[in-house]
């Protein structure tokens, strides 16, 4: 199968070696671009959750040399040195490569994503400038940059190298149009083949991902990006107007990895969820005096949801106060996963002991998680906390709230009782 996969992409590279200018053999050069031929190439999205979004590469080749090099952007490694301490502070390193084309087609679909060409229209000088650029950015000194996934990744990277040649005009004309996504819903329609990352995703975005996207912006893309670049006009020296595109060419293409046009109406889904977790923590809660089993299962099922939820709140927090993701700044999520779940967990260890103070503190910390609660829900209402984020009230403000009702109240003796079961002390 890779043998035959090769064997087309060398007959179709040939063809379009020959249908892109090939006859510059045959002609003097006259300036030192004449030998170019520049194209945008975008690949189609894949399996995993860095490939869902696509990839793009600007292909630069040389009619005489009979060479064509991709320059791709945003190529990681996890062997990479400190790869995922890197990755969790968001100062990671990613770096630009050139590849062959042949091999670089092979592999695409080998792997099942499809693969297309796009000659832009360029000069003789636009071409042997991005060129120069190209080599310039590719040498070790020059080619490690950080990475962001909306803001400079390998779409962002290949349309500035493409828009630094024409001069800004393509981000004249798309920086004022505002399109119908945004960052966020970008992101929720491109993993949905994956409900936990999705999942984890939506709980990691703060407000930012929220915000009216510009048609430059939304070329982080690079299916996005090769839409728009069909509707970009370039203005010669004479007056005269043409396309960015100059032709276009399928050299892979594949159905294996689709990806939905909008994003998915989940919300049923999540709101029944959080139902089932709420009604069996009440159910916990309600019968917990059956036996020593049920007594320990309920003071279990409440110390771990008090816990998850918790981390997952130091969790929201550490990414504001101590990373550079600014795309989980002002996290919303907080007002239900916040960290003094976590110090509820954690102090019901001395309450175990009926220790006064762990005892008051926990009832205090519970007052408190309620109210941080009830001002997230109202607040939704106004404008600076209206983020996106239903879908986390619908898992968790129901569980949330029995957790705190049985902690309190429920639980026989409320904290007390719920620490001592937890921790094997009912018969002191």
């Amino acid at each position: 199968m890779k043998k035959l996969i090769l064997v087309f992409v060398s007959l179709t590279t040939g063809l379009l070696s020959l249908t892109q200018g090939g006859s510059a053999r045959q002609t003097e050069i006259r300036e030192a671009g004449d030998n170019l031929v520049i194209s945008l190439v975008t690949m189609g999205p894949g399996p995993l959750v860095w490939e869902r979004f696509g990839h793009n590469a600007i292909s630069v080749r040389d009619t005489v040399a009979g060479t064509d090099r991709w320059y791709n952007y945003g190529l990681f490694s996890f062997a990479q040195e400190d790869f995922i301490l890197k990755f969790v502070q968001g100062r990671m390193l990613y770096w630009m490569d050139d590849t062959s084309a042949t091999q670089t087609v092979a592999a695409y679909a080998q792997a099942g994503r499809s693969v297309w060409v796009q000659e832009l229209n360029l000069t003789s000088r636009q071409r042997s400038d991005l060129k120069r650029f190209l080599e310039w950015n590719d040498s070790d000194e020059n080619r490690l940059y950080r990475y962001d996934y909306y803001w400079d990744n390998c779409s962002t990277r290949v349309r500035d190298a493409i828009d630094g040649v024409l001069g800004g005009v393509m981000q004249e004309q798309t920086e004022d149009l505002i399109v119908e996504h945004t960052f966020r819903s970008h992101t929720e329609r491109l993993t949905t083949n994956n409900a936990p990352i999705y999942t984890g995703l939506m709980l990691g975005l703060g407000p930012m991902v929220d915000e009216p996207l510009s048609a430059w912006d939304e070329m982080f893309l690079p299916l996005a990006m090769r839409e728009r670049v069909r509707e970009i006009t370039l203005v010669r020296e004479d007056g005269e107007s043409v396309p960015l595109v100059k032709s276009e060419m399928t050299l892979f293409e594949s159905d294996m990895w689709p990806v939905d046009d909008a994003p998915p109406k989940w919300h049923a889904w999540y709101a029944i969820l959080g139902l089932l977790i709420a009604a069996l923590l009440f159910s916990a809660a309600k019968y917990h005096a059956r036996s020593p089993l049920h007594g320990r299962l309920a003071a279990s099922g409440m110390f771990v949801w008090m816990f998850v939820v918790g981390i997952f709140g130091v969790g929201l927090f550490s990414l504001w106060a101590f990373t550079d993701h600014a795309v989980s700044y002002r996290n919303e999520n907080l007002f239900l996963f916040n960290p003094l779940w976590f110090f509820m967990a954690l102090l019901l260890i001395p309450a175990a002991f009926d220790v006064a103070w762990a005892i008051r503190a926990i009832r205090w910390l519970a007052l408190a998680s309620f109210g941080v609660m009830v001002v997230g829900f109202v607040g939704q209402i106004f404008p600076g906390l209206d983020q996106k984020n239903a879908q986390m009230f619908e898992l968790v403000l129901l569980p949330n709230l029995v957790a705190l009702y049985a902690v309190i109240e429920r639980f026989g003796g409320g904290v007390p009782a719920l620490a001592k079961v937890l921790f094997d002390r009912t018969a002191d």
